[in-house]
């Protein structure tokens, strides 16, 4: 296929799949990902090869695509990740999956894949939230505390 060879230097994940399911190209970070090499997949019906991927709601969405044409994104907090890691799999992982339609010289119609690894930048804004609720606690804290303080210096200017 003209131009996967290009797709084998982006950073995400990225696959190419015809039509009747076929997986045409599977990239460098895919291999990386998931240590299954292209040879074991390319040629092979992906939702054989991935079984979750026939699941309606995945199978459906990408063949909508081919038939519509409209890309369909796929939320990295409500879907699940489309392939296992090689490492890293006691974590949640969160990956974008964008889904867009292809029509080559030919006319076939193929689904590019799009896999873009968000779970550090997910990672990073729990441990934000988090520190931002700590402080949030401790400057409510420390205010109680001061008002606490207030009450005890009238009481004892009054006491005297």
């Amino acid at each position: 296929m003209v131009g996967t060879e290009l797709l084998d230097h982006v950073p995400q994940g990225c696959l190419v799949v015809s039509e009747d399911g076929k997986v045409l190209f599977w990239n460098r970070v895919l291999e990386l990902w998931t240590g299954i090499d292209r040879s074991a997949v390319v040629g092979h019906v992906i939702y054989d090869a991935f079984p979750r991927l026939g699941e309606p709601r995945y199978r459906s969405r990408i063949e909508q695509t081919l038939s519509l044409g409209a890309p369909t994104v796929m939320s990295a907090l409500l879907t699940e990740p489309f392939f296992s890691r090689v490492r890293d799999e006691a974590r949640r992982r969160y990956e974008q999956v964008v889904v867009t339609r292809t029509v080559s010289a030919s006319g076939q119609r193929n689904a590019l894949i799009t896999i873009t690894d968000l779970t550090e930048q997910y990672d990073r804004g729990e441990k934000f939230h988090s520190e931002s609720r700590r402080a949030t606690l401790e400057a409510a804290i420390r205010r109680v505390r001061e008002a606490e303080l207030v009450v005890m210096k009238e009481a004892a200017e009054s006491a005297n």
